[in-house]
């Protein structure tokens, strides 16, 4: 076929379209991260992916049941969902774990716009250092007691809510509070006490 070429090569090391392009694989289990990482950190990243990955990664990636700081991270730019659920008897050999069909999509615009986009990742990075912390002590240096009670009736999270307990859009409510509602020193903060990092 004369719109096939086929290349044989590393992943990780071969370089991604620049053009509108689309990816389907059934990745290495044990390369999943680094290959999603590179999808969604890519420059001119696909307009779609489709990928065949181990049920555990495809739950941390797309935030389900329960947020992840990479799904959090990746939202938003992509809308990350499991859309069919495999049965180990669909491989040869048969695997040890659960595989799932996993999409990613690339939003026409992002949720964040990119002028936020630094700020919102130090602020995910901040909350999620402490993980098993509750956000609002981990957030004390950055927002006052007023300020978070009200962030917690206001967008209808527990005040002693962890970073796994929020949903995507309590993140942007708490952004666009960071925004208007926090002076720049405190902001800085962010940065200064947990450097912010990509996806992990």
């Amino acid at each position: 076929m004369s719109n096939v070429n086929v290349v044989e090569g590393d992943v990780q090391t071969y370089p991604l379209p620049d053009g509108d392009y689309k990816i389907f694989a059934n990745i290495p289990f044990n390369r999943t991260a680094d290959i999603v990482r590179k999808i969604l950190c890519a420059s001119a990243a696909p307009s779609d992916a489709y990928l065949i990955i181990q049920k555990e990664a495809a739950e941390k990636f797309s935030g389900r049941p329960a947020e992840t700081r990479f799904s959090i991270l990746a939202k938003p730019r992509f809308q990350i969902q499991i859309i069919r659920e495999l049965r180990r008897t669909d491989f040869e050999p048969v695997p040890g774990v659960d595989s799932v069909l996993l999409h990613i999509q690339k939003r026409s615009l992002p949720l964040v716009p990119p002028a936020d986009a630094d700020l919102f990742q130090k602020m995910v990075c901040y909350g999620f250092a402490g993980w098993n912390r509750s956000l609002g002590r981990t957030f004390q240096p950055i927002f006052s007691y007023r300020q978070w009670k009200f962030l917690s009736q206001e967008l209808r999270f527990p005040l002693s809510a962890t970073p796994s307990e929020l949903t995507f859009e309590q993140w942007l409510g708490l952004l666009d509070c960071l925004k208007r509602r926090v002076p720049p020193y405190k902001q800085m903060r962010l940065q200064i006490e947990r450097p912010g990092s990509s996806f992990e």
